[in-house]
């Protein structure tokens, strides 16, 4: 049976996994992108959801296709501009961005 959706549980993981990710950069390290490989800033507002360079929860195999809601196991951090751009494809399915040239 499928994990009930609750929005208090999923944000309070969501600020686990923040709230550990702010506690790795603190003490020196980095954390990177799970879709690029560019840092995270975990103190990044959200702003309603506007700021491409905020961290949010990506979930790695999607929700439609069969993945789990809130396990660590399919969580991980990117930038919300990261997960808008991939949608509901799995990591390996994601295609290069396609290079236009003005030679025809």
């Amino acid at each position: 049976m499928a994990e009930p959706r609750s929005h208090r549980r999923y944000r309070q993981f969501r600020a686990q996994l923040l709230a550990e990710a702010m506690a790795t950069v603190a003490a020196g390290g980095t954390i990177t992108c799970h879709l690029c490989p560019n840092p995270i800033d975990p103190w990044q507002p959200y702003a309603g959801g506007r700021n491409p360079a905020a961290p949010t929860l990506e979930h790695i195999t999607p929700l439609v296709n069969g993945g789990a809601l809130m396990t660590r196991a399919n969580s991980a951090l990117a930038h919300k501009g990261c997960q808008s751009s991939q949608g509901q494809r799995l990591a390996r399915q994601r295609t290069a961005p396609t290079v236009y040239s003005r030679a025809w």
